[in-house]
Formats: structure tokens, sequence, C-alpha cells
């Protein structure tokens, strides 16, 4: 049995159905983007502090690289080529190893924003969703270039002495 009290104070709360078409107004709005880069900046910043304070990161950057080729010049170097040359085949595989550690830690990096929450309290900023990306591989990028440096300096001063030239490579 239905209470006819019941039935008429749910009547009169909700309105009656309108058959009169939605005003073109009410259109769901998106989040504005901040405009320029700043937010790359930032994160840019962000990822080059947190890659100078991870000590780890810096000696598998840096120094397992230097020595490898250290290793492979001088272990195995003398042992394949006793003229002493073989550090200008070992130089190009670590200049690539380089990169190839930072690729990982750079992966390692983002997965760990990923895990921790921090791109999800982004997502509520008015930033571009790229931004945190940028961040990590600019960042990955500029620390790559330091750690190559640093082994084409002590690759050369090992004997590294590359033949090649910009134009016939």
């Amino acid at each position: 049995m239905t209470d006819r009290r019941t039935t008429a104070a749910n009547d009169e709360a909700s309105p009656a159905p309108s058959s009169a078409p939605i005003e073109p107004h009410h259109r769901v709005r998106t989040r504005s983007r901040a405009p320029g880069t700043s937010a790359e900046v930032a994160l840019i910043g962000r990822s080059l502090r947190h890659a100078v304070r991870d000590v780890e990161s810096m000696l598998m950057a840096i120094a397992l690289p230097v020595l490898l080729m250290l290793m492979f010049t001088f272990v195995f170097g003398g042992a394949l080529d006793p003229g002493g040359d073989y550090v200008n085949y070992v130089v190009p595989g670590i200049v690539l190893t380089c990169a190839g550690f930072g690729a990982a830690s750079t992966s390692l990096s983002v997965a760990n924003d990923m895990t921790s929450g921090f791109v999800d309290r982004l997502r509520a900023m008015p930033m571009r969703a790229s931004a945190v990306i940028t961040g990590h591989v600019v960042a990955s990028l500029l620390k790559n270039l330091f750690a190559t440096g640093v082994v084409i300096a002590v690759a050369v001063l090992i004997g590294f002495r590359p033949t090649a030239d910009l134009v016939n490579g």
C-alpha cells in the first residue's frame, strides 16, 4: 500500500520533466592550460635535483661506464690488440652504454612518480600532461651528456684518438 502523503510530497519535491531543449551555454568546461613552458621548466629542475641527490644513480651513470671502459681497454684489450689501440673500439660502445643506463634510470624515475601519487596530484593542475615526461627526458639528456663527457675525457687521457671527422663520419 502506498501512502498518499508520501507520493504527494515526492511530487512536490521533484519538478516535472521539461520538454524544453538544453541551452547551448550548458557545456562541459575543460581545464585551461598554463601558457608558456613554466611547468616544464619547474619539472626539469625537480628532475635535475632528484638526479643529483640520488648518489647511486649518479655513480651508475658515471663511474660504471668509466670502469667498464678501463677494464675492457687494459684487461681484455691487451689480449685482443697488443698495439694498445683497442680503446678506439671500446669508447663508442661505452658511450652507448651510458645512454642505456640513462634510459633505465629515467624509466625508474617515471615509474616512481606514477606509483607515488605525484602524477595524480599534477592532474588537477592547469598544465600540459606531457610536462612530467618532458622534465624527466630533458634532465636525463643533461645527465647523459655529462656522463658521456666524463667518459670521453677519461678515454682521451688513456689514449683515445678518433680518426673520423664530422663530414666523412
